[in-house]
């Protein structure tokens, strides 16, 4: 076969990987802080709701709007699809940023097909890796506070380089484009706002002796205000005061190591991800033949770029165990495993370029069969390993479909007992649940979030959701 028709089997073997998530989000349902946020939005003004929230809550000036804004405020009949729809959104938004920052940084050494695809196999790896894919890309409002500001943020390294081959009217608008982005990113959620405060400084010292340097610092210096516009805001206290052992610096350093340990391994160690970084380094002996890139990656301080990717993991365990005890949710550690990602490889090549390559090591398979056999592996492990493992079994064994219908009658239930005046209602929990979204269901408690959320959501007031025995 030839190269190109390689490329192009690869290409339709993504799409077919992506397909699949796309057909788990026509299944997808709203729960926890979905309802609850929806009711908010749909019972206040928006703005005196954000002022609310960050008086009382947090300082998320940005993913507040579009948690509040979920698109079941205007029903479930008409909100659904629209709703079941963002996953599929966001997907297209992920795979378009990392092209743009591909075509803008690299123009010259990939082409748009090869581009495409190295977008898609990141988008594909990043969700195989997810730990909780549910709460990563299926959940709105854990999608859009913590995968968007990721979007937000490559979006930005693709205008920081179109910006170096600009005119001076073009750099004008691409310096307000960053700032809007480092804005949403920063204002979205704290990990993404420390994110930004170390992709910047990284940023600014790489390129400090460049065109870019007045930029880097005037956008260091913007995304300093943002972070504090979000890190003081007086809801944050507020927030605290429901949680235990928070600011305690011996348990968010031990807990956030070690934490950062088992997470990295599970990542470093994944097969998918060991046979990528191999053909990420094949592809990077490749593009040493230009030189730019290769002075680059001879000049950038070796052990400065090994450090970014494991900070970005560790700032994304040690925020939620400073400001609440506990790690939480796993939108954080999905947040960290996109950055970890592109800083992981990125620093890869630098020390292939640097050490690996100047001791004579060969890492990289040579003959074309190998390299051949590595894709068909990262090809099965993407579809029965992990993650995708319990996409293509629930697609398979159709539990998605019986969650979907198990749903639709809850909600039918709920409104005829509130049309009936009923104080109590029993619903059963999921049978079955499809282990790809990994659900919260209501609890054996009526005044337990989930519950009160289904009742308020449909109005049902007095209302009490039990657990049927």
């Amino acid at each position: 076969m030839t190269r190109r028709s390689i490329e192009l089997l690869v290409l339709f073997f993504l799409l077919i990987l992506l397909a699949r998530h796309a057909w788990v989000a026509a299944y997808i349902h709203p729960y926890a802080d979905d309802l609850t946020y929806a009711v908010k939005g749909r019972e206040s003004v928006l703005l005196e709701r954000l002022d609310l929230e960050y008086r009382y809550w947090n300082g998320r000036y940005f993913s507040n709007i579009l948690v509040l804004r979920n698109p079941i405020i205007l029903g479930m009949e008409r909100g659904l699809p629209l709703y079941r729809l963002i996953p599929i959104v966001l997907m297209l938004l992920t795979v378009s940023a990392a092209y743009m920052a591909l075509r803008s940084a690299l123009p010259a050494m990939l082409s748009r097909l090869r581009s495409l695809l190295v977008a898609l196999s990141f988008l594909v790896l990043y969700i195989h890796l997810m730990p909780h894919a549910g709460e990563g890309l299926y959940w709105y409002t854990g999608a859009v506070t913590y995968l968007l500001p990721c979007i937000f943020m490559l979006l930005n390294v693709a205008v920081l380089f179109r910006w170096m081959n600009s005119s001076r009217m073009m750099r004008t608008a691409l310096t307000c484009i960053s700032a809007l982005l480092i804005a949403a990113a920063v204002g979205s959620n704290e990990v993404a706002m420390v994110h930004v405060l170390l992709v910047q400084a990284a940023a600014l010292g790489l390129w400090w002796k460049s065109d870019l340097r007045s930029l880097l610092i005037g956008l260091l210096l913007w995304s300093i205000a943002c972070a504090a516009l979000v890190y003081f805001a007086p809801g944050n206290a507020v927030r605290e005061t429901y949680f235990i052992n928070t600011h305690d610096p011996l348990r968010t350093v031990t807990y956030s190591v070690a934490q950062t340990i088992r997470f990295g391994a599970l990542w470093m160690l994944s097969p998918a991800f060991l046979l990528a970084t191999v053909l990420v380094m094949q592809w990077g002996r490749g593009l040493s033949v230009y030189q730019a890139f290769k002075v680059f990656l001879l000049r950038v301080p070796r052990w400065v770029m090994l450090a970014l990717p494991v900070l970005a993991i560790v700032f994304g365990m040690a925020l939620p165990y400073w400001g609440t005890g506990i790690l939480g949710q796993h939108r954080t550690v999905n947040a960290a495993l996109f950055v970890f990602l592109p800083l992981a490889w990125l620093a890869l090549l630098v020390w292939d370029a640097q050490v690996f390559q100047t001791r004579g090591w060969r890492l990289i398979p040579e003959s074309r069969a190998l390299r051949c056999s590595a894709l068909a592996v990262i090809g099965l492990s993407l579809m029965f390993l992990r993650q995708d493992s319990a996409v293509t079994t629930d697609l398979w064994n159709g539990s998605l479909a019986r969650y979907d219908a198990q749903c639709m009658d809850r909600y039918v239930q709920v409104q005829e007992a509130i049309r009936s005046g009923d104080e109590i209602l029993e619903l059963q929990l999921f049978r079955d649940p499809p282990r790809s979204l990994k659900l919260l269901d209501i609890q054996r408690d009526p005044e337990h979030f989930m519950n009160r959320g289904l009742v308020l959501y449909f109005e049902g007031g007095p209302l009490q959701i039990h657990v049927q025995e």
